[in-house]
């Protein structure tokens, strides 16, 4: 069995995919749309969340399941319970995935949050993916 690599994200290309309107936080799951340009290995997924109103980072928001569905690599569940951090009025983390996989063009990314009990509502959450070797055509 291979050893997992160690993936040093600030090393690879970052490429956003696409974004999600954020109408309520609470909802069970929002779908997006995305496209990539050819074919991407990613090796790490990032999520940028900016809130449609100023908060002071006293909220804190959690990406309970990130996943996308792609007509050839099939269903892919790269992310799950991943606290985003605050800084400079917006909620950004970035992470490796433990099993790199591969996407196609165009895809279908689903999304679930959970802020705590007072909320952050509105926005929209942005997603970066960060791929190696196989460079988007």
């Amino acid at each position: 069995m291979a050893e997992p690599q160690t993936v040093k994200l600030d090393q690879c290309a970052p490429y956003e995919p696409g974004e999600f309107v954020i109408d309520d936080i609470k909802a069970v799951e929002i779908k997006a749309s995305a496209l990539v340009p050819g074919i991407m290995n990613v090796v790490g997924v990032g999520f940028v969340y900016i809130p449609q109103t100023k908060v002071d980072g006293s909220k804190h928001v959690v990406i309970k399941t990130f996943g996308l569905n792609d007509n050839k690599a099939g269903n892919v569940t790269p992310v799950t319970d991943l606290l985003l951090d605050f800084k400079d009025g917006h909620y950004e983390a970035r992470v490796a995935v433990p099993e790199p996989f591969r996407v196609e063009q165009d895809f279908q990314m689903t999304v679930k949050l959970e802020p705590d009990k007072h909320g952050v509502d509105g926005g929209f959450l942005r997603v970066l993916f960060f791929y190696d070797y196989e460079q988007p055509c």
